[in-house]
């Protein structure tokens, strides 16, 4: 049989887990990767994460570091995706995706009938 080689676009161990304050650092700087130099205000990511309210996703890259994150905050019967960032590395791996996925079944869990994603920028 024909052996299948993987290059590791995707992570190993593809588990989307809650972030922990270890990983705080990580994702500031995922963000700052992302936003080129322009300001931004990271002190939201560092807000407690508080179960079926604001919850802060975390994917980890192979090689160290983080190759995915996301905050997402539930309201009520409404969830919002207040932040979505992948490591340009794994762009067009299906991560933003896999992060919405997991963010809808989150608000699913805790209530929340509806996601609001923001637009995605044209790649």
């Amino acid at each position: 049989a024909p052996r299948v080689q993987q290059f590791g676009l995707v992570p190993d161990s593809p588990t989307i887990r809650e972030a922990t304050d270890e990983d705080l650092d990580a994702v500031e700087r995922l963000l700052r990767a992302q936003s080129a130099g322009a300001p931004r205000r990271y002190e939201q990511i560092a807000l407690p994460r508080v179960p079926g309210q604001r919850h802060l996703l975390v994917l980890d890259a192979p090689e160290g570091g983080l190759a995915a994150a996301a905050l997402v905050s539930i309201e009520g019967h409404r969830g919002h995706l207040v932040m979505l960032a992948v490591a340009r590395r794994f762009e067009g791996c299906g991560l933003e995706d896999r992060l919405i996925g997991v963010a809808e079944a989150l608000c699913s869990a805790f209530g929340a009938d509806t996601l609001d994603v923001p637009a995605r920028s044209a790649a």
